[in-house]
């Protein structure tokens, strides 16, 4: 834990001091190469799980295909296969492989938060993934939603600024990565139609309802996926008893929990601070969106890999009313949200992976 609370330590001078080195782009870009080297050095030294275990072997399958055999073979999405082969062609090495994909979704993160806010403010929000569980899952793990994920952040950020088209070629992106990303479709089109934000705090608190007393399943049988296969294929997959007994408890109450904390933590920060921050308001309505299809489908396993992505958002719900606030508190604050951090660590053994180095 001494890497994670020296940064702690680096990130601290960063905020308590003004116009000085520690807001210098020299020192962001420090913090920015620690905390990159730090998630890199975690992945390499942390034991391979299931999922990595067999992105690292099927690379050396791909290697002697072509491209097309390998998008063709493969029932993984195109895009990740696509990224795959092209690594397979470089290197076979599983330090290659999680040095690149790591980079990548840091890369793709950080493209993302620039256009809202200050290149000195990155360290903030970086710290802040670095603090969330379910982020180590994704670029540790579940690789192809750490790469959905990240994608629909940029186009959350595209769609706020109204440029529909690269929004929506973000989506394909992180759909040809993991299909999971069409959550963000509903999202282009509750956007589009100006759906009233009222509609988007009511449906999140009842579908948190169902989910509460497991009425989501009965709920969810009634609907026909009959258009889609992918889906359906999905439900029966995920619900069958081999892949429900392997993933023990759904429904999980810890989960739904977790998840309205940070929804009604945005609801605070959006009406006391930030009630006219279109962005921020765009990231409380995403963050409803997706909720709301993870407590729909909380009776599935696996069921968190679908309340990731709202997850993913929990970085900008808690740091960016602290940067964008105008209150003399607002150090306080900002105090407050590393501690919630530091919480987290603690709280969901985030420490376990920070065991393995040295």
């Amino acid at each position: 834990m001494f890497y994670y609370y020296f940064l702690l330590c680096l990130l601290f001078l960063n905020l308590a001091t003004e116009r000085s080195l520690f807001q210098s782009r020299f020192y962001t870009n420090l913090l920015l190469i620690y905390m990159t080297t730090l998630v890199i050095a975690i992945n390499v030294t942390n034991p391979i799980t299931t999922d990595m275990g067999r992105y690292l072997s099927y690379s050396d399958i791909i290697q002697s295909m072509s491209l097309f055999e390998a998008v063709t073979q493969t029932r993984w999405e195109t895009g990740f296969v696509t990224f795959q082969w092209f690594l397979s062609q470089v290197s076979i090495s599983y330090f290659f492989f999680i040095l690149i994909s790591t980079l990548l979704i840091l890369l793709i993160i950080i493209v993302a938060l620039k256009k809202v806010i200050s290149f000195t403010q990155l360290p903030l929000f970086i710290f802040g993934y670095l603090s969330l569980f379910s982020f180590y899952s994704l670029v540790n793990n579940v690789l192809r939603q750490g790469f959905s994920a990240a994608f629909l952040l940029l186009m959350l950020v595209f769609l706020e600024k109204n440029k529909y088209i690269r929004a929506i070629f973000s989506l394909i992106v992180a759909l040809s990565f993991h299909m999971s990303a069409l959550i963000g479709a509903i999202l282009i089109v509750l956007y589009k139609i100006k759906v009233p934000f009222k509609v988007y705090v009511y449906t999140y608190i009842i579908t948190a309802l169902t989910m509460l007393f497991n009425l989501n399943q009965r709920i969810v049988s009634l609907l026909s996926f009959s258009f889609t296969n992918t889906i359906d294929n999905y439900l029966q997959q995920y619900t069958s008893e081999a892949s429900l007994t392997s993933y023990g408890e759904t429904n999980r109450l810890d989960f739904l929990l977790f998840s309205l904390f940070w929804f009604f933590l945005a609801l605070f920060f959006y009406k006391k601070f930030l009630y006219s921050d279109l962005f921020y308001l765009l990231v409380v309505k995403a963050y409803a969106v997706y909720g709301s299809i993870f407590f729909l489908f909380g009776f599935i396993s696996f069921s968190d890999r679908l309340a990731v992505y709202s997850w993913f958002l929990i970085p900008l719900v808690l740091f960016y009313p602290l940067i964008n606030m105008q209150s003399k508190y607002r150090l306080i604050w900002l105090i407050l949200g590393l501690a919630i951090c530091v919480l987290m660590m603690y709280v969901f053994n985030i420490n376990d992976y920070f065991a393995y180095l040295v």
